[in-house]
């Protein structure tokens, strides 16, 4: 009987440890002003515990719920939207008694989606991708208050599409002795939510 109740005691002390062995964390993404979920189609999440330096990652997906388990109570958020229709999120939260339901509320960035094609002003024919590094155009997108899109080229069809600021934008190209014959594009004014414009390079 009295081995037996140790038994209990044991069993009931490992059950507790593995119960704390880890701090899970699970949410929904949702669209701050909107309340919506968002999915995670183009959206990186990382984890951190910074204290041990440990870190964990989900990587794009297109569901707009998500679940870790963490080494630590103390974690930091990470939200990072490729599309930069939503602004970069990042939190530290604690998490009590050993799970959280946290929803990651994402900013808008209400950037306005600039799209067309990459034209070669030489034969008035869109630019098209060819394989190996250095033979395709690509092209920079930034504002005066140091926002980049990051390279950009066209898609197999020649055209482009990037979310850009309400700013006053310049146009950087490489990989192309070629220039773009408009350099600059003022949205400051600009009210909608789609831009067409072609990027002509001379």
């Amino acid at each position: 009987m009295r081995l037996t109740l140790i038994g209990i005691l044991l069993a009931l002390l490992l059950a507790s440890g593995c119960a704390r062995e880890g701090f899970t964390i699970r949410g929904t993404v949702i669209d701050s002003e909107t309340g919506e979920e968002v999915s995670r189609a183009e959206m990186y999440l990382h984890f951190f515990c910074d204290e041990i330096d440990h870190q964990q990652s989900l990587d794009p997906r297109d569901v707009t719920d998500f679940e870790v388990t963490m080494p630590r109570a103390t974690v930091r958020i990470r939200a990072a939207d490729l599309s930069s229709r939503y602004h970069l999120f990042e939190k530290t939260i604690e998490i009590a008694g050993g799970e959280i339901e946290f929803d990651i509320p994402m900013v808008p960035t209400h950037y306005v989606l600039l799209k067309g094609k990459i034209l070669d002003a030489r034969t008035g024919t869109v630019i098209l991708p060819k394989p190996g590094i250095g033979n395709t155009p690509l092209f920079y997108v930034q504002d005066e208050r140091g926002f980049s899109a990051g390279l950009i080229g066209p898609a197999s069809n020649g055209t482009y599409s990037v979310r850009v600021p309400r700013e006053k934008l310049t146009f950087l190209v490489v990989d192309t002795p070629l220039s773009p014959r408009t350099k600059t594009l003022d949205l400051t004014g600009f009210d909608g939510e789609v831009r067409q414009f072609d990027l002509v390079l001379k």
